[in-house]
């Protein structure tokens, strides 16, 4: 859909014959006894792919769908859809946070039978449209719910938002999960009976950003040392909540700022040694931060020994 949508938006044809366009080459796609087995819709996208003749037995075995949410008509082609498509395992949904209306993103994770990655996305944290999200606890708390039904199949799951409902402790087969939050998160992660009895047996990967770091160190303490990979994006104190027998560290910045790292030097102070890398823009292109970095851990490496 890509494609085609960039090919009639670049060609030089009246916007009034755009439509029919776009309905032709669709048509002889549909025609074809082609079978697809993923399907990309684009942002701002309203043509209603489920009235064309053949969508039925083109999509009948959709395996894959991914679609950018907007403040437009992408729930009625979501609810057409949801009336053909019954065996999609990896669903995405780009832009989460611009939902005002999931009832169609509802209603096709519900009729599917063997859904097993889901991603909800929102804008990345620098993205201009981020002041648009919207925060309404309703939607989120909606969108957790319908994977219910499907707490059997689905083992890998991204939510760009700190869970509302208990969901977590209903996806006991979850293998990844990755937490990212661009919104206020909900004062019930603060309590800790919210953690209290979830149990994660099949996990192997957490991915957060932005969580509280408490968050994130109950998740790993629940899944009682079974992970084989950990990531944490967070932009806090580390070595205050850093377990005792953590010694390897990976700072990658696009700038990294020599008050911040004395300030995580002097926190480490009485713990064990650490295995240190920097991975900054300013540490390989401006000499003189180099210096006075490399000066800087010099200084505490012979503290340390002395």
């Amino acid at each position: 859909l890509f494609l085609i949508e960039n090919i009639i938006s670049s060609s030089k044809i009246e916007e009034s014959k755009k439509f029919d366009i776009r309905d032709e080459i669709l048509k002889l796609f549909f025609s074809s006894n082609v079978k697809f087995i993923h399907l990309s819709i684009p942002q701002d996208y309203d043509f209603q792919l489920h009235h064309i003749p053949g969508a039925e037995r083109c999509f009948s075995e959709l395996e894959s769908l991914s679609f950018c949410c907007d403040f437009g008509n992408c729930q009625n082609i979501l609810n057409g859809l949801a009336r053909i498509c019954k065996s999609i395992r990896k669903f995405r949904v780009d832009n989460v946070h611009f939902c005002t209306n999931n009832s169609g993103i509802n209603k096709l994770i519900e009729v599917q039978k063997k859904l097993n990655n889901v991603s909800f996305i929102g804008p990345y944290k620098g993205s201009r449209a981020i002041i648009n999200i919207i925060e309404d606890e309703s939607i989120y708390k909606s969108l957790e719910e319908s994977l219910i039904k499907h707490v059997d199949t689905i083992q890998y799951l991204r939510m760009d938002w700190i869970p509302i409902t208990r969901i977590l402790s209903y996806l006991v087969n979850l293998f990844r999960l990755e937490i990212s939050t661009c919104l206020p998160y909900p004062t019930n992660w603060n309590e800790l009976d919210y953690l209290k009895d979830l149990s994660l047996p099949n996990l192997k990967i957490l991915i957060t950003r932005q969580v509280p770091i408490k968050i994130t160190a109950n998740l790993i303490e629940i899944t009682k040392g079974q992970l084989t990979e950990i990531s944490v994006l967070y932009n806090d104190a580390d070595t205050k909540s850093s377990p005792t027998s953590l010694f390897t560290f990976e700072f990658h910045s696009g700038r990294i700022n020599l008050e911040d790292i004395i300030l995580f030097f002097d926190n480490w102070t009485n713990r064990n040694p650490m295995l240190l890398e920097i991975d900054s823009d300013n540490y390989c292109n401006e000499f003189g931060d180099k210096k006075q970095l490399e000066d800087l851990i010099e200084k505490y490496k012979f503290d340390i020994e002395t």
